[in-house]
């Protein structure tokens, strides 16, 4: 196995041996879906991540900091967060732009982001799809990442940022190396600014034991930080767990998993992205304490069915909700914005008794707090 890289250092994700086939190259070529001639517009370079604010506990002034948890938020969030509109939109799903990502922070209340990576010599790369659908506004993970930690630095007192990193392998180009795209992260976002697998283990034997015994942390615990999430169903998922399924199965890792319900019941159980937010399986996740994200709000969907969709969201407890119209767009009479959000809102199911949006992020808050030692 090559050496983990170093944060900040960039080399090749790709394993020598998971190389594409230049038969399938042609392949690919031949059937509308080719190599990478991506265009996009690359953001500002990590530079902020030198800027970790002091080790100490920030009091923001939330009264009820120490009571509620991770789980007990329901946030708004985007599809394809970086996707830009294709010059030609050959498929009606593709025909969305979504904002520069700290725009969408700031202006329209978003706390929940996607991105789709490819690995290349430059390291991971964020769009969509080779030359049908490969337009974003930042074009490295880091980029994108940077975007991310830039905002947060800036507005400190926000509940967690989530972000679904989905490995994108169409073409057949093997397993990612894990290594790397953990060093990627941790590159830009420092370990005492992320929520871990192991902060919410902390001594217990796993994950799921931690979840079922403790609980998440509290937002006072995590106020400024990220929790990234590891969109994959099926090898990319293995990879990343290494094989393992036991209770140090996300040991020493960056990123949380996505859980089929099968695996609910799992050491490494813990966040699951169920699309459909009618779904039987989301009542079953949010009992046994699992972030859940779901899909509303598609490009391709009418604006009526969009808003079924949304409704459904919006009473399931789907922490996370997804789509792809954050803020108006002309022609569309749908968008998502969070009922009473500020711009999060207390989950309807999870929350306890009493909860506030104010409570979970006040705007008026954002930028200040009163540092205090810590534990």
């Amino acid at each position: 196995m090559e050496p983990i890289a170093k944060p900040g250092q960039r080399r090749n994700p790709v394993a020598p041996d998971a190389r594409i086939p230049l038969l399938l190259i042609l392949c690919a070529l031949l059937t509308g879906c080719g190599l990478d001639s991506q265009v996009s517009v690359r953001g500002e370079p990590p530079a902020a991540s030198e800027a970790a604010r002091p080790a100490l506990s920030v009091d923001y002034g939330y009264s009820r900091d120490d009571e509620l948890r991770i789980n007990h938020l329901q946030v708004k969030g985007t599809h394809n967060s970086y996707h830009r509109r294709p010059a030609f939109s050959l498929f009606s799903e593709h025909n969305y732009e979504q904002a520069p990502l700290d725009v969408q922070l700031g202006e329209y209340g978003v706390r929940a982001v996607e991105l789709d990576i490819h690995p290349s010599s430059r390291g991971y790369e964020v769009y969509h799809l080779p030359v049908i659908d490969s337009r974003s506004t930042c074009a490295l993970l880091v980029d994108c990442l940077a975007v991310l930690k830039n905002w947060s630095d800036s507005n400190p007192g926000h509940h967690p940022l989530f972000v679904w990193i989905e490995p994108k392998d169409e073409l057949g180009g093997g397993v990612f190396d894990m290594d790397a795209l953990d060093a990627e992260i941790l590159s830009v976002w420092p370990e005492d600014r992320l929520v871990t697998p192991a902060l919410v283990k902390g001594s217990h034997g796993s994950v799921r034991e931690a979840i079922v015994e403790r609980g998440w942390p509290t937002l006072g615990q995590v106020r400024g930080r990220a929790m990234f999430m590891l969109l994959d169903r099926g090898r990319q998922r293995d990879a990343y767990l290494r094989g393992e399924r036991g209770p140090g199965a996300l040991d020493g890792r960056v990123l949380f998993v996505h859980a089929n319900p099968a695996d609910f019941d799992a050491p490494f159980a813990a966040v699951a992205k169920i699309d459909d937010p009618s779904s039987r399986h989301i009542p079953v996740a949010l009992a046994k304490g699992i972030i859940v994200g779901s899909n509303i709000g598609s490009a391709s969907r009418s604006d009526e069915g969009n808003l079924r969709k949304l409704r459904a969201g919006l009473r399931s407890g789907s922490h996370l909700l997804t789509g792809d119209f954050p803020a108006p767009v002309k022609g569309r009479s749908y968008w998502f914005k969070m009922p009473g959000g500020t711009p999060s809102r207390c989950n309807p199911i999870t929350a306890p008794g009493n909860c506030s949006s104010l409570d979970v992020e006040d705007p008026s808050v954002l930028r200040r707090g009163r540092q205090v030692p810590g534990d």
